[in-house]
């Protein structure tokens, strides 16, 4: 899901106006697509331990799909999601927790940097919960006040920050974060 919610974030202030990144903008969305429609089937299968056409697809997508998003952006595709997870590195609590789960909650948060409506906001958390992503802080570990400013201290000052259409300082990026957890309450 952060090939798309990057990428789309990255173009708004650099627009993907030469071939290969418009190629990688149309993969991200394919990937954004197809997690949409197969992950919560995926993650279902995965939960009970079974293979399935939606876990066949869902790997295809991330393998595939999210791989050429990379491959042909010439590593420019990075934006909040990720500079959030290389936050959560600094911290011993939340260094080991997986990598794709601790950038679905940056992508949230992403979310919440662009101003996106709570409607739109919503409907990204729905999915993500039903891919297995935390919607909270505390879903991830239990933080006091000194770890959780070393993670927004980190991901503020982590290179994939800047990519953000509008700079993000540590007060934007914690009243993301808020944000993201007073609307889980409704998801």
């Amino acid at each position: 899901l952060a090939k798309w919610y990057e990428f789309r974030a990255v173009s708004q202030r650099h627009p993907a106006r030469d071939g290969n990144a418009r190629s990688s903008l149309a993969h991200s969305k394919i990937c954004y697509d197809v997690i949409a429609e197969q992950g919560p089937n995926a993650y279902q299968a995965v939960l009970n331990g079974e293979s399935s056409a939606a876990l066949d697809q869902v790997l295809d997508a991330i393998f595939t799909w999210a791989g050429l998003t990379s491959l042909m952006s010439n590593g420019s595709h990075a934006a909040a999601a990720h500079a959030i997870y290389e936050g959560f590195t600094f911290c011993d609590k939340t260094r080991e927790f997986g990598h794709g789960l601790l950038v679905g909650f940056g992508n949230l948060c992403l979310l919440a940097l662009e101003n996106r409506p709570d409607a739109e906001l919503l409907n990204e958390m729905r999915l993500a919960r039903d891919c297995g992503v935390p919607l909270t802080l505390q879903a991830i570990a239990s933080l006091d006040d000194t770890e959780r400013a070393l993670i927004i201290k980190e991901s503020v000052h982590a290179p994939d920050m800047a990519m953000m259409a509008e700079p993000v300082n540590e007060a934007r990026l914690l009243a993301a974060i808020q944000r993201v957890e007073a609307l889980a309450e409704q998801v």
